[in-house]
Parts: structure tokens; sequence; C-alpha cells
């Protein structure tokens, strides 16, 4: 049940989710798809932001379940690219000089193939290991992002949200899913 809290959490927030996770979240079909499932053309684009600024941290003590569910959050999400921002991601690019790099690159490689999903698991581990520097790219290419760019930032923490960085609580202010025993 806890999946389908979340997915019912993210649908309104990020209406990118598949007609399969739609039907077993026990979503209703949105206004703006059709019968298959696909998201059609908005007649007047400007009329219809359905996004801004899209962001969902999965977060509880750990062994909650944070590992198994932000993966099957993303199966929801199929049609749209998965963009991992984690540790193993950013020191396992051969192609990039420095961190901040790789991570500036991440972001907009998914701006690009929007509608994405930027994915950064342990969020908590990730900002206590890296420098300040990679900390200010990280924020200010998010920052960058356009409003209603859809490019979700799915993220993961074991930590509760009051022992988390400042910076990291203001990008998840109200977007946040406390995971439960439940």
């Amino acid at each position: 049940p806890q999946l389908e809290q979340i997915l019912q959490h993210l649908q309104p927030r990020f209406p990118y989710l598949s007609a399969a996770a739609r039907t077993a979240a026990g979503i209703a079909a949105d206004p703006g798809s059709s019968a298959s499932g696909e998201l059609e053309e908005w007649p007047d684009a400007a009329q219809h932001v359905r996004v801004y600024r899209p962001r969902l941290l999965l977060l509880g003590r750990p062994g909650m379940g944070q590992d198994q569910l932000a993966p099957a959050v993303l199966h929801a999400l199929e049609g749209c690219q998965i963009f991992p921002i984690d540790l193993a991601t950013l020191f396992g690019d051969g192609n990039s000089k420095m961190l901040e790099e790789t991570v500036i690159k991440q972001i907009r490689a998914a701006a690009a193939a929007s509608p994405a999903v930027l994915y950064m698991p342990h969020c908590d581990r990730w900002w206590k290991s890296m420098g300040e520097s990679i900390q200010y790219a990280l924020m200010s290419a998010l920052q960058d992002l356009p409003p209603s760019c859809p490019v979700l930032l799915l993220a993961t923490s074991e930590s509760p949200m009051a022992a988390l960085h400042p910076e990291i609580k203001r990008q998840f202010y109200g977007k946040s899913f406390e995971l439960s025993d439940a």
C-alpha cells in the first residue's frame, strides 16, 4: 500500500505515471490523457502548466524500504528517462574531469530529455560525502531549470527530515513522503 500512496502523492506534482501504474494505484484517468494512457498535446500549453519544480523525497529509518520503493516509483514512470546522480555515477564517469561537471551534465541531459527523472539515492549520505563546490553546483543547476520543466528530482534518505542539511530540506519542503512501519 505504501507504493500506491506514494504514486497518489506524486501524480498531481508530476503527471507522467504510466497507465498501468495509475490503474494499480487507483488514480483516475487524467483529463489530458487518451484512452491508451498516453499524454495528448494540449491546445495551448501555456494554459496547462502542470508541474512546478517537481520533487519527491522518500525518507524513513534504515530498512523502511526506500531502496525498494524508489525503483518501483521509477518503474511507474517508465516513459521517463532516468538520470542518476548517485555516488557511483559521479565517481564512475571517466569522461568528466570534475564531479561538478558530471552533476551538471546529468541535469542538463535530463532537461533535454524531459519528462525525465533525476534519481539521487541516499541524498543524506551524498550530501555529507560531497564538498561544498559540488553541493553548490547541484543546487545551482537545479535552480537554473525552468520552474515548469518536467524533471522530477527523486531522492531517498535514511535520516529524518529534521536531521537533513537545511539545503536539502529547502529543496524538498512539502515534497517528501515519510515511510511507516504499517
